[in-house]
């Protein structure tokens, strides 16, 4: 309370705080805003709590916050593993995501992808939507978690701050995959901040679809005013007959984009 009458005090700006339930919930619009057809579950890690989210084709289902995270951990005497097996025990849903996809929130994570992508000298190093099957992700998960902080620090674009929460963020994602039996992890970097803004847009914008929405706006801004890249969209969609549903997308987009100067 003193801190946000001391905020209001200086700048004017109205501080509201939120309950970990709302933030599971935003957080997890955030992921939606990204992958509108989600279909698994959400995990937002955050220093001292982890909120998670089952989502069954965009829809956000039971949703949790638990106290524990890297800080959390490091307050009290604590082992990691009873701590993580004491919370998530109680998740009788989770099981409920098998055969789904484990959206990866929260900068711990995708510093772990960062850290994959250096092991496997993965060309495009970009985070988001950066995947990991079920086995390589147990696997490196396990690897991790073993690794001194003198090796961590090594990698890369890797702070010492996030090395040293690293172990923890590979020990709750193997549980977390395990428990789940989902196919794949994603690693998104729409999160919280996302999904605020996502909470407040009209039914209308909901609906539209991310890469399409950017491409024709970015088509808009740069591109020349006699250009429709619908129209060419739809003039050449006779040559393709037999492309799926994110191949027809992939090329909206293209054509959006095929004439920017």
């Amino acid at each position: 309370p003193e801190f946000i009458d001391r905020v209001a005090a200086e700048s004017g700006l109205h501080v509201k705080t939120i309950p970990g339930e709302e933030e599971a919930r935003l957080s997890a619009l955030g992921v939606h805003s990204a992958f509108p057809d989600a279909d698994g579950f959400m995990a937002d890690l955050g220093g001292a709590s982890v909120e998670l989210v089952r989502m069954i084709k965009g829809e956000l289902k039971e949703q949790v916050t638990l106290p524990i995270g890297p800080i959390r951990l490091a307050e009290g005497n604590i082992n990691s593993e009873e701590l993580i097996n004491r919370n998530f025990d109680t998740l009788d849903w989770i099981g409920n995501a098998k055969g789904g996809t484990f959206y990866a929130v929260g900068g711990a994570w995708r510093a772990l992808a960062r850290v994959h992508m250096n092991y496997t000298k993965y060309p495009l190093l970009v985070a988001h939507e950066y995947r990991i099957s079920r086995r390589d992700a147990l696997d490196f998960a396990e690897l991790i978690s073993h690794l001194s902080q003198d090796s961590l620090r090594q990698v890369p674009g890797l702070s010492k701050r996030r090395a040293e929460s690293l172990p923890f963020a590979a020990e709750m994602l193997e549980s977390l995959v395990s428990r789940s039996g989902v196919t794949q992890v994603v690693f998104s970097a729409y999160g919280l901040r996302e999904g605020c803004i996502y909470d407040r847009l009209s039914k209308r914008l909901r609906k539209e679809d991310p890469l399409i929405a950017t491409a024709r706006d970015l088509a808009w801004r740069t591109g020349r005013v006699t250009a429709d890249g619908e129209a060419l969209y739809r003039w050449m969609s006779p040559v393709f007959p037999g492309e799926n549903e994110r191949e027809g997308k992939l090329r909206r987009a293209a054509c959006l984009l095929a004439d920017l100067e």
